[in-house]
């Protein structure tokens, strides 16, 4: 099939609404199946869905399914991103990873993600930034917590300066940024004027992922999630919650974003079997709903984070 041919076929077949916004033309089509074929972090699905589809349509209805299925197919797979707060390497936990290299590098040989917490108390030059970048595999991510001068000094208000110079820093990371996490002190009510005029700046710097953490009641209602939505910034799930529905990531958001800072003891406790199975479960059941997965252990203390997120990773490879 001609490319002529390809766009008198979308006319006349009208391409499903979601693949026409995604941009889906002939090169398209034959780009997605070169670039999963040479994907180096391919999984069998992606490649076995290749396969299955082992040369170019050639009449107008398997083109249309071929352009939308591959599209949802890319779309609503989940990518799992299992990680700690920093990158420190426990004794408990050393033989899990490689003997040779910096604790970052050896970290991102077997975990996908971390989260950077040091930002939220000092800034970072650009170039510590490239570096921790230069030092992990292309497929891993950084999520990057706000600084404390932004969220609880000046509580959201009047923070264009600090909030423009934290983004032209993080670009260090390439693409190596996952996200942005955003968590607001205990007690930080929700002030709808103030949120959306932050918002609004946030989303005028900065147009990547970004996730937030209430920790105050008032944030927990359908109107803010309303504003979540509108501004494409995702409630963190956290542990412990304040309650029920701050231990419930957002519908429907291209990332889901659980932190775990360990319970009862913040910081230092160990979680359970039990538990681990349940949070592997609501990742699993967020499959076809984000994008990206993020789980977060932050009860570093005690080593208890990375060998909580290794038993995480292999329950999620489980059946």
């Amino acid at each position: 099939m001609t490319k002529a041919a390809f766009v008198r076929a979308r006319r006349q077949h009208r391409l499903p609404a979601l693949a026409v916004r995604s941009g889906v033309s002939f090169r398209w089509c034959l780009e997605q199946r070169a670039i999963l074929r040479a994907d180096a972090t391919a999984t069998s699905s992606d490649l076995s869905f290749v396969e299955f589809n082992p040369r170019l349509p050639e009449s107008c209805s398997e083109l249309h399914c071929f352009a939308f299925c591959v599209h949802r197919h890319r779309m609503t797979k989940t990518t799992f991103r299992i990680g700690c707060a920093g990158w420190s390497l426990p004794r408990s936990a050393a033989a899990s990873f490689p003997e040779i290299g910096s604790h970052l590098e050896r970290y991102s040989a077997v975990f996908s993600a971390a989260e950077i917490n040091s930002s939220f108390y000092r800034s970072h030059r650009l170039e510590t930034y490239a570096r921790w970048a230069s030092a992990v595999p292309t497929s891993f991510r950084f999520s990057v917590k706000l600084p404390k001068e932004i969220t609880h000094t000046l509580r959201l208000k009047a923070c264009a300066r600090p909030l423009r110079k934290f983004v032209s820093e993080i670009a260090g990371l390439g693409s190596r940024l996952g996200c942005v996490l955003i968590q607001l002190p205990p007690s930080f009510a929700f002030q709808r004027a103030v949120v959306r005029q932050f918002l609004t700046l946030l989303r005028r710097h900065f147009d990547g992922d970004a996730v937030l953490e209430p920790r105050h009641i008032t944030w927990f209602d359908p109107h803010v999630e309303a504003i979540f939505r509108e501004f494409n910034v995702s409630q963190v799930a956290s542990d412990p919650a304040v309650c029920a529905a701050a231990a419930r990531p957002s519908v429907g958001s291209s990332v889901t974003y659980f932190r775990l800072h360990g319970s009862p003891r913040m910081y230092y406790s160990n979680y359970d079997e039990r538990y681990l199975r349940v949070v592997a479960a609501a990742l699993k059941r967020n499959d076809v709903k984000s994008q990206q997965a993020w789980c977060i252990f932050d009860n570093t203390a005690h080593g208890f984070a990375t060998t909580n997120a290794l038993r995480l990773m292999m329950l999620l490879r489980g059946p």
